[in-house]
């Protein structure tokens, strides 16, 4: 059964392999919603413990054990399984510390796996869109559906419509949230996740919405955290329900109008949006050492894959950056800790890897000092403008441009038709010892010939 899954995954996101009884489910169910306009509806659907997850698609021998990812490096820990959280092993803590313990405990830990989870994800979304194409993309285990409309008592109907769907075609199991808001369907979904009661999926137009709210206190609601919370506290609102009802005055005096838009969300007025992408105003691209580094063209070696990475994504958002800063450091434990950082202004906005690792390798002669160890380097881009606001200088060798610009082209077709880092810059050198440290990395399933997985008969 595992393995007519994990065939059936490999091939329907890219082929639309898909059964046609499934495909006239979907239809009918937006023949429904169509045939009904009325109120929208808003649902949130979010991964349960994804990276978990995605790991357990390709392992289902994980299934029932304790499973933890970790973050960059072995860092963290980021993602647990259920059977990991009913263990007590809290969420952000150091690997380092806890390692003997995970062991004692049979605890299986992975290190991130960024590109599988990453590709299931677009694959979660693709299955989503079938649904409804009003979506709303939040994070990468989150996505708001927004409907208009559905009747109300076919919610419950739909949502596992949309959840046997999704475990069907990608493994990953979901949870949903129906609300006439974000906020209450973020709730809803709270409330989905945590009571098996609900099998996967709540609506908050349900009558006992206001008595769970009770129940729950403040932090439980979407935008009230840590700070909000204490200050709300502090006022005696101390439940969901009583924030819901709270004296509007008192919460435009204690969080502005940033609180009286999530009462009125908790009351069913939709008044909060996910903003739509803007081009960003900065880019940060860094990373710890695997390995602490002593060599100046290790170093840079470093610094330029991360500079790579940089302006390919400035790239693929079709941007430019008016200045650098290149910074390199000591871990900040180090006794003599040491952290340097250079700016470099470009002539004109650019998104030329080729003139920004000319510049980084003069940058870094000037911050470089040697008889450190150096854990991180990274650059950060800011000044940035979409390309078409970029001018032409009249003293650039337009030539030398044009060309360096089909370069950078070439290599970025080459690296999306291939894979990632399928040509790169030679200064980025070809042992990577700054590379993270991933002691238990699985495979790249979905985005790799060489690691597909293979099917015994």
């Amino acid at each position: 059964m595992a393995s007519k899954r994990i065939f059936g995954l490999l091939f329907f996101p890219f082929f639309g392999i898909v059964k046609r009884q499934e495909t006239d489910n979907i239809l009918s169910f937006w023949e429904m919603v169509g045939a009904n306009m009325g109120q929208r509806v808003y649902g949130l659907v979010d991964c349960n413990n994804f990276f978990v997850s995605c790991e357990k698609v390709f392992n289902p021998n994980l299934e029932g054990k304790p499973v933890v990812v970790l973050s960059n490096n072995d860092g963290c820990i980021v993602a647990r399984s259920s059977e990991a959280k009913a263990l007590g092993i809290p969420m952000g803590t150091a690997y380092f510390k806890i390692r003997d313990e995970l062991d004692r405990r049979g605890v299986i830990a992975y290190s991130s796996n960024f590109a599988l989870y990453g590709d299931m994800s677009k694959r979660i979304m693709q299955t989503l869109s079938q649904f409804c194409p009003d979506i709303e993309v939040y994070s990468i285990d989150e996505s708001f559906l927004s409907l208009r409309s559905i009747p109300l008592e076919h919610l419950a109907a739909f949502g596992k419509e949309i959840r046997d769907t999704v475990r069907r075609w990608t493994g990953i199991p979901v949870s949903i949230g129906w609300g006439p808001t974000r906020t209450l369907s973020k709730f809803a979904n709270h409330l989905a996740k945590k009571h098996a009661s609900h099998r996967g999926v709540y609506s908050a137009f349900s009558e006992e919405t206001d008595t769970w709210m009770m129940r729950y206190p403040i932090e439980e609601v979407w935008g009230i955290g840590y700070r909000w919370g204490k200050k709300l506290h502090a006022k005696g609102i101390d439940t969901v329900y009583q924030l819901k009802n709270a004296d509007l005055t008192t919460i435009r005096k204690t969080m502005g109008v940033v609180g009286l838009r999530v009462v009125k969300e908790l009351n069913g007025d939709p008044c909060i949006t996910v903003a739509p992408p803007e081009t960003r105003k900065s880019l940060v691209h860094s990373c710890s050492f695997g390995e602490p580094i002593l060599d100046y063209e290790k170093l840079f070696e470093a610094l330029a894959a991360h500079i790579s990475r940089g302006a390919e994504k400035l790239r693929l958002e079709k941007c430019c950056a008016s200045m650098m800063t290149i910074f390199v450091m000591t871990s900040r434990f180090a006794k003599e800790a040491y952290l340097g950082s250079q700016p470099i202004v470009f002539r004109r906005p650019s998104d030329n890897t080729i003139e920004m690792l000319r510049l980084a390798r003069e940058g870094l002669k000037r911050i470089f000092q040697y008889g450190y160890f150096y854990k991180k380097a990274g650059v950060y881009f800011t000044g940035i403008y979409p390309r078409t606001n970029v001018q032409q200088s009249l003293f650039e060798d337009v030539g030398t441009q044009q060309k360096e610009k089909q370069i950078m082209e070439l290599v970025d077709r080459l690296n999306q038709k291939i894979r990632r880092n399928a040509v790169q810059f030679a200064s980025s050198g070809t042992r990577k010892a700054y590379q993270d440290r991933k002691e238990n990395v699985t495979p790249r399933y979905t985005t790799c010939w060489k690691e597909i997985p293979t099917v015994k008969g």
